[in-house]
């Protein structure tokens, strides 16, 4: 490549690096490296799927006729608008594919799920988050939470006494800025020198997914720190 991955992708208006190495914990020093090779781009669009490929030519609008080597030498002369979808494809190894499906089923239209199709049961979940990502490439972060629950399951905690019903709704008392108030109260508490991050709270199914992640240290929030503990708590409300 004529450029480093990392300084080629800012420019395009993609998500910020930060998103992928801060928010998606993806370690991609070794990524940037090997990026660095001439020919990556190129080796990377001649291993994708034919749904892959399908969905890459809708997503940048290029004409989708022809034999999927076609598509290939198409999409070859479109380096820069990959850039992101490298990083999508690395996202998307070892993710659940229940997570996946399940979220992609829920905001994707029928013909891009068709698109994504292998079977009646089954789909190839690099193309449905290539999907996604364009959709609304915030929706990534969902997916990453998700995908711990799908993994970890959540903790079960139950309030010792019995107190009185707040005032206030449980959806206004998750606001992020006062989550925060607390989690910086609890890290003050602690002084094991791990700072605790609100990072998202998902209604499902009537319940709310809550999702703290703490880092060793602010420095390791960053540059994907993906052996960062989290906590991961439904919680019913009436």
């Amino acid at each position: 490549m004529t450029q480093t991955f990392d300084l080629a992708i800012e420019p395009l208006g993609e998500p910020p690096l930060t998103f992928w190495e801060n928010d998606l914990e993806m370690g991609l020093e070794d990524f940037f490296a090997r990026s660095r090779q001439d020919g990556f781009v190129a080796d990377w669009v001649n291993r994708r799927t034919g749904r892959q490929v399908n969905l890459l030519c809708m997503n940048l609008g290029l004409d989708g006729t022809g034999s999927v080597q076609y598509k290939k030498d198409r999409l070859r002369s479109c380096k820069d608008e990959l850039l992101s979808y490298l990083l999508v494809d690395q996202f998307a190894k070892y993710k659940s594919k229940i997570a996946t499906v399940d979220f992609a089923n829920g905001v994707l239209t029928d013909g891009v799920l068709e698109t994504c199709r292998k079977t009646e049961e089954d789909f190839d979940t690099t193309a449905l988050l290539f999907a996604i990502y364009n959709n609304r490439w915030s929706d990534l972060r969902l997916v990453f939470h998700l995908d711990k629950t799908h993994k970890s399951g959540f903790a079960r905690m139950k309030l010792k006494d019995t107190v009185r019903r707040p005032q206030q709704s449980f959806q206004e008392f998750l606001l992020p800025e006062k989550v925060k108030d607390i989690l910086d109260g609890f890290d003050r508490t602690k002084g094991d020198g791990h700072l605790s991050e609100f990072k998202n709270v998902v209604s499902q199914d009537g319940h709310n997914l809550v999702f703290i992640r703490r880092a060793e240290r602010p420095s390791l929030v960053l540059r994907g720190g993906r052996n960062n503990p989290w906590l991961s708590s439904r919680m019913d409300h009436p």
